[in-house]
C-alpha cells in the first residue's frame, strides 16, 4: 500500500464527526466519562474515498443475537486484502433483535477498519469527565453532542480530566472483568500475578488496545480462545497466555 493511501486512511476526522458515549457514570448519573467513537457511516465513507465504490466490501455472519463476525475485503490494484473481527451490540436489552444485529454489524465494520488505521488515533485519546444526561431508567449519554463540543466545554474551565470529579467520587459502575490479582483465603488477600504471567498480560493488554478492544470484548475473546469462561488472568496457564499473545500478534484476518 502506498504512503499516500496510508495517510488518507489514518487522517483524523473532523471533531464534529466524532461522537461520544458514556463509559463510566457516577451514581447520580450527572457525570460520565465521555469516550470518542466514530459512526460506521463515516468509516464507510473513508473507505470509499480511499479505495473507490467497488474497491471494498463487507460481509457479516451472525454468531449470536448480539454478536456478528464481520469480514472486510479491500482491493488494491491486483492484490486483495481481507480483515475480519467480531462486532458486538451495545444496544439496550429491551431493544428488538434486529437493533442488536444492526449495532453489532456497525461495530464489526469499525473494528475491521482499525488495522487499516481508520480512527485508530481515537483509542489513544483519554476520556474526559463531563456533564451527563440520563436516558430512560438506566441509560446515560454525555451532554456534549460530539468531540468538538467537548473540547469547547473543556476550554471554558479547568483542563479536562480523565479522573472523576472529587465531588462525584463514587465508584463508576462496573469493574474490570479480568483481574490481575485474585482474592484468596478467609481474609481475601490479593494474590498478584507471578512475574512471568504479568509480563505476558502486559503485552496482551497492549495488543488488545491496538485492536480497540474494550474490556468486555477481551473477556469474550480470551474465553473463546481458551474454550472456557475466563474470569481472571490467574485462570490461564503461562502456556495459554503465551499462545493467546501469539494469536493476537497475527495480522487481522490471518488464521
Amino acid at each position: 500500500m502506498s504512503d499516500e493511501l496510508i495517510q488518507k486512511l489514518i487522517a483524523e476526522f473532523s471533531p464534529e464527526h466524532v461522537q461520544l458515549k458514556a463509559k463510566n457514570v457516577n451514581k447520580e448519573r450527572t457525570k460520565c466519562l465521555a469516550v470518542p467513537y466514530l459512526d460506521a457511516r463515516d468509516v464507510a465513507e473513508r473507505l470509499t474515498e480511499v479505495f473507490g465504490l467497488g474497491g471494498w466490501s463487507i460481509n457479516h455472519q451472525v454468531v449470536s443475537e448480539k454478536c456478528i463476525k464481520s469480514t472486510l475485503t479491500i482491493q488494491i490494484g491486483e492484490r486483495t486484502a481481507i480483515y475480519d473481527d467480531f462486532g458486538y451490540s451495545d444496544a439496550s436489552d429491551n431493544q428488538p433483535g434486529p437493533e442488536h444485529l444492526k449495532a453489532a454489524a456497525s461495530d464489526g465494520l469499525k473494528r475491521c477498519a482499525v488495522p487499516l488505521g481508520v480512527g485508530r488515533y481515537l483509542y489513544r485519546l483519554e476520556g474526559m469527565w463531563c456533564d451527563a444526561i440520563p436516558i430512560g431508567e438506566k441509560g446515560t449519554r454525555p451532554k456534549p453532542a460530539n468531540l468538538a463540543e467537548l473540547i469547547k466545554v473543556a476550554g471554558k474551565g479547568k483542563p479536562a480530566s480523565s479522573q472523576p470529579p472529587a465531588q462525584d467520587a463514587a465508584k463508576p459502575e462496573g469493574a474490570p472483568p479480568l483481574a490481575a490479582t485474585e482474592a484468596t483465603g478467609e481474609q481475601k488477600k490479593k494474590r498478584p500475578l507471578p512475574r512471568d504471567k504479568q509480563v505476558l498480560v502486559t503485552e496482551i493488554a497492549g495488543l488488545c488496545d491496538e485492536r480497540g478492544w474494550e474490556e468486555k470484548v477481551v473477556v469474550q475473546e480470551v474465553s473463546l480462545f481458551a474454550k472456557r469462561q475466563i474470569h481472571s488472568w490467574h485462570d490461564m496457564s503461562v502456556k495459554e497466555l503465551a499462545a493467546f499473545r501469539d494469536h493476537l500478534r497475527k495480522p487481522m484476518g490471518a488464521g
